[in-house]
């Protein structure tokens, strides 16, 4: 994605994020709001130098993307990516911070469903494997 890190959302407190990801930005641009669930993975070396892998606990961070320019549709990001910010359109980033998690919310809620239905057909194909208790053949 190229963002970066991005600023915590602590305890789902918004307006703090929004504040602190604002202080990380240049002062005479404009940004789209993206949040994204995140979870970073790290070595750490112990008393005799070998490597612990590990990674952190999933979070929600705040991202500001910037605008290099508004189009009728939505924006132009700097990456040379559009977002389409009209109504029912799938957006890559919001207007606003609150926009942004319902975003997240339902880009999830769409992940769980299509994931549910690989689910539902990997466990469809499993059992075809399995022998027909039935004595039945294919037709």
């Amino acid at each position: 994605m190229g963002m970066r890190y991005g600023t915590p959302i602590i305890r789902l407190n918004l307006t703090d994020a929004e504040n602190q990801a604002m202080r990380r930005t240049v002062a005479g641009f404009e940004y789209l709001w993206r949040i994204e669930g995140v979870r970073y993975a790290g070595v750490s070396l112990n008393q005799f130098g070998l490597e612990n892998y590990y990674t952190t606990d999933p979070r929600l961070e705040l991202f500001a993307v910037s605008v290099k320019h508004w189009t009728p549709t939505g924006a132009r990001l700097w990456t040379g990516q559009h977002v389409d910010l009209r109504e029912g359109r799938k957006q890559y980033a919001s207007r606003t911070v609150i926009e942004a998690l319902e975003q997240f919310k339902r880009r999830r809620v769409n992940q769980i469903r299509i994931l549910s239905k690989q689910l539902e057909r990997a466990q469809f194909e499993l059992r075809l494997c399995e022998p027909d208790t039935l004595n039945l053949t294919p037709l």
